[in-house]
């Protein structure tokens, strides 16, 4: 292995073999050779990790395996509320004038630390598979599409015994108060499947494209084949 991970041969011709399937243009030089050094040290991890006597999983070269991190950065579209915006949160649920008797035993109740799969969850559908495919974002910075689409999805899956694949590009071009493609909120996000009647549109009617769009989501039953209530 010593051998293999100091061959800068093997590297070179692994990095070019890795440019002909992953096309990528760099603006200089000095730009290419960063790039270069990233995905020789990625490609040595992948190879460190894989040749061990009993390695517990195995990993390896991705279309990803050359972005800086700042390139990467650009994909974690979350965009957490400010501390003003969560303290202000914090205190209207918890201290605040509009505070219910019930919301005050939720607040003072103590918080588990356990949760039940078994009898809270699986009893549901405890033969349905909520796993989906795993998908690609692209370029696009809609991770946090992608992960309000699973829950809900996971939802639908837990409540009608029936797997669906959701759109999430119906978050990206829908939710006026989110950024499409430079990120989003949680909050902002579940509002908007919320202004539409918990109706979200399939993945087959309304497909990922990594680019943002005109919303083009349905809200009449009769033009969406699936349906989530809450």
């Amino acid at each position: 292995m010593h051998e293999l991970v100091s061959n800068e041969t093997f590297f070179r011709t692994m990095f070019q073999s890795f440019r002909n399937h992953h096309p990528r243009q760099y603006p200089a030089p000095r730009n290419e050779s960063t790039h270069y050094q990233i995905f020789r040290e990625r490609l040595t991890d992948v190879i460190t990790n894989n040749l061990q006597s009993s390695p517990t999983f195995t990993v390896g070269i991705n279309k990803f395996s050359d972005w800086t991190p700042y390139e990467l950065e650009v994909l974690r579209g979350n965009r957490p509320p400010s501390s003003t915006a969560r303290t202000k949160r914090i205190s209207m649920n918890s201290f605040g004038t509009q505070q219910t008797s019930a919301s005050s035993k939720r607040t003072n109740a103590p918080t588990s630390t356990t949760f039940d799969y078994t009898t809270q969850v699986s009893a549901l559908n405890s033969n349905t598979h909520i796993i989906g495919p795993v998908r690609d974002q692209g370029q696009c910075g809609s991770c946090y599409t992608f992960v309000i689409i699973a829950l809900f999805e996971a939802q639908h899956a837990f409540h009608y015994g029936l797997p669906v694949n959701m759109s999430d590009l119906q978050i990206v071009d829908c939710s006026t108060h989110d950024y499409a493609s430079i990120g989003g909120y949680f909050d902002t996000s579940f509002d908007h499947v919320k202004s539409y009647d918990w109706y979200i549109d399939i993945n087959l009617i309304y497909p990922y494209k990594g680019v943002a769009s005109t919303c083009s989501a349905k809200r009449a039953v009769s033009a969406i084949p699936l349906e989530l209530k809450m």
